[in-house]
């Protein structure tokens, strides 16, 4: 099966089913038509127009399934080329905006802010996935963009669990005003899903549509000695 089979699978085909229906449709009325002809009154013949408008419908029912069948086949051949271009996505850092990032025991949860002004003061909250607070730290205080890359660390010592945290900044200028900020998270594409036609990146186990990537990074390459 070629992956755009696969794809046109997911497809419930409606007009498969109404051609089906059709075809049986139209043999019970030959069946019909047949029947009355054969006992018809020769001196009082059926009145030939209704069966000939039946006709008539039936051509315009079957060329309407066979525009449904046409329209089917290009949301496959779009699906499928949305599939091809979200598969170069994969191995690859994207951000979107959303404030909640995956910790696994091989990469930290990580995340962008964004101050929209210079801050007095800045803490960063992280929570789990419960909303406890997990740890706590100072965030840079610059206008701009900033990166922050948890590692799991928490306050005590040790680490937290692998798993989804929320990041929360919370920036205030010198007369303790909110200022306005923009989380966002980054993480590798590992994967590329299809639901119902539209391709969704896999990226710590989200599952983001393309239509949300702000930005794409390709991972730098391994290095290493021999």
């Amino acid at each position: 099966m070629s992956a755009i089979d696969a794809i046109s699978g997911q497809y419930a085909s409606q007009a498969n089913a109404s051609a089906t229906k059709l075809a049986n449709d139209f043999d019970d009325f030959l069946t019909l038509l047949t029947t009355q002809l054969q006992v018809q009154d020769p001196l009082d013949p059926m009145d030939s127009s209704e069966f000939t408008n039946q006709l008539i419908q039936f051509t315009s029912v079957e060329q309407m399934i066979s525009q449904n069948k046409n329209l089917e086949n290009i949301a496959a051949l779009t699906a499928f080329n949305g599939m091809n271009d979200a598969v170069n996505y994969i191995g690859r850092d994207i951000t979107v905006e959303q404030s909640n990032a995956t910790l696994t025991q091989e990469t930290p949860a990580q995340w962008i802010y964004e101050l929209e002004a210079t801050a007095f003061e800045n803490e960063l909250v992280i929570r789990d996935a419960d909303g406890k607070v997990v740890h706590t730290l100072q965030g840079q205080t610059d206008k701009g963009s900033h990166s922050l890359a948890w590692d799991g660390a928490i306050e005590g010592g040790g680490y937290a669990s692998p798993g989804v945290y929320t990041l929360e900044v919370k920036a205030l200028d010198a007369d303790t005003k909110k200022i306005p900020k923009s989380v966002y998270m980054t993480g590798s594409v590992d994967g590329v899903e299809m639901e119902a036609g539209e391709a969704l990146l896999s990226v710590g186990g989200f599952r983001i549509p393309l239509t949300q990537i702000l930005a794409v990074t390709a991972k730098p390459p391994a290095t290493g000695t021999i």
